[in-house]
């Protein structure tokens, strides 16, 4: 997995976040950011679009486009949004910005495959979804506070240095382990350290 510094994010409870979504990524089909703009829209919800733009994509006039965000704007918008849309529509290899969002305290909208289908616990951290109306109750579902920001940080702590530290010296041992001719029956090489924590 990717590896993140959790002192790199500002964590936001559920209390503290302003009234708006969150789309954040590059602004082109393929990331899915087409749902985020209809579910928005359907849904009734101020919907704020942050990211590199492709040439010539055009942004409906309902959604508020506020560009590029660097380390520190993207920081703040994350730690304050209600929840972000990730609704990939290629299979995602591991979706970074969704375990960002969580590292703030924020909840989570994806589409149900890719990594999602392992980093987006349904209804704990959010939700996984697979038609628009899945989409829209996302929104509503997580307007009325069914999500804790509090389980979205837990969650994204399994991605901290530390945690994930252990996983890639394991992995290399089991590598080292086959170049060395014991492979599969090499004697156990820490096993808790792929053991998650869940809300």
């Amino acid at each position: 997995p990717n590896y993140f510094d959790p002192e790199d994010f500002v964590y936001r409870g559920n209390d503290e976040k302003e009234d708006y979504f969150l789309y954040l990524g590059r602004v082109y089909g393929g990331k899915g950011c087409d749902i985020a703009f209809q579910a928005a829209e359907r849904a009734g919800v101020r919907l704020v679009v942050a990211g590199q733009k492709e040439e010539g994509y055009q942004l409906p006039a309902h959604v508020e486009y506020v560009g590029y965000a660097d380390v520190e704007k993207r920081k703040q918008l994350m730690s304050k949004a209600r929840a972000s849309f990730v609704p990939s529509q290629y299979v995602e290899p591991f979706g970074g910005v969704q375990i960002e969002n969580l590292f703030s305290g924020t909840p989570t909208i994806t589409t149900d495959w890719g990594s999602f289908a392992e980093n987006n616990l349904h209804g704990i951290t959010g939700y996984r979804c697979r038609t628009m109306g899945d989409f829209v109750d996302a929104v509503q579902s997580i307007k009325q506070g069914k999500i804790r920001s509090e389980d979205c940080r837990l969650f994204a702590n399994n991605f901290s240095i530390d945690s994930v530290m252990p996983i890639y010296e394991k992995y290399f041992q089991d590598i080292l382990d086959v170049y060395e001719g014991k492979g599969w029956y090499a004697d156990g090489n820490n096993i808790e350290a792929l053991t998650k924590q869940y809300p």
